[in-house]
């Protein structure tokens, strides 16, 4: 996640000094250029040094404070009003909600937001911005800051939720668990109203044991492992108990077994 956050920030930084040749560097080409050239290289370092970022950051998660104040007072050379790095500022957020608690994160916002205000009121006053035209996007950008916090603090928590969920169901491939269980249990449960009743069909007992020990979530290897047989067998049971019964898969295979007749099916 961190390397995400630091290849946004190095892409926001190539597109700000990108955005200031094209607007043609204003009236201070060469402090502009000068200001691109160490964002960007200020950015990259950070993407190159990463790991020792990273321990950094694991063990001194409030550093992305001084962090935020040191991206605003570097765009600063540039001015606070209408410049291109500006944007720049806000990818200390990224870092803030990968490496610290939210306590911290709205700290950052909150440093960002009354620093950025200062700065632009001691260029100028709230008259002057408003007859030059910057006044809403002054107000635009002090609203980003809040703004972003809470949408990559929703992206991270999607992220780590997807990542706690998806722990078992891996685990359960890797131990030979199928990874539609969950489905199969559903398919089963609802058989009775989806499906109409089996046919009265003459499965040996061995076939009848495998579409039960499929019905209870089992794969093929599991259950040639628990009874000490090849895994061919047990195929070979399946693909006759299939034809028996005309079921087209293993879900609607298992799914017979929740008929009430299941017993009377296989006399």
């Amino acid at each position: 996640m961190l390397t995400v956050a630091l290849v946004l920030s190095l892409w926001v930084a190539v597109g700000s000094l990108v955005q200031a040749i094209a607007d043609g560097l204003g009236t201070e080409p060469g402090r502009r250029l000068a200001v691109g050239i160490v964002v960007v290289a200020v950015t990259a370092g950070a993407v190159l040094a990463r790991r020792a970022l990273a321990s950094l950051l694991a063990r001194r998660p409030w550093i992305v404070l001084p962090v935020a104040a040191g991206q605003l007072l570097v765009i600063s050379a540039d001015g606070l009003i209408g410049g291109p790095f500006v944007a720049w500022s806000l990818t200390s957020l990224g870092l803030a909600v990968v490496a610290a608690r939210p306590r911290t994160v709205w700290l950052c916002v909150m440093l960002l937001v009354v620093t950025y205000a200062v700065g632009v009121l001691l260029s100028r006053s709230p008259g002057e911005l408003a007859d030059g035209g910057d006044l809403a996007g002054i107000v635009g950008a002090l609203v980003a800051y809040p703004v972003a916090a809470l949408l990559l603090m929703a992206l991270r928590g999607r992220y780590l939720r997807f990542v706690a969920d998806s722990a078992p169901m891996i685990e359960e491939i890797r131990s030979g668990t199928p990874g539609l269980t969950p489905a199969l249990e559903d398919a089963v449960q609802r058989t009775t109203k989806r499906l109409p009743s089996p046919p009265r069909v003459r499965l040996t007992p061995t076939e009848q044991r495998v579409v039960e020990g499929l019905a209870t979530g089992q794969a093929a290897k599991q259950l040639a492992h628990a009874w000490d047989v090849s895994i061919s067998t047990i195929r070979t049971h399946i693909r006759h108990a299939k034809r028996k019964t005309g079921a087209r898969t293993l879900r609607e295979l298992a799914a017979l077994t929740a008929d009430p007749r299941w017993p009377e099916v296989c006399p």
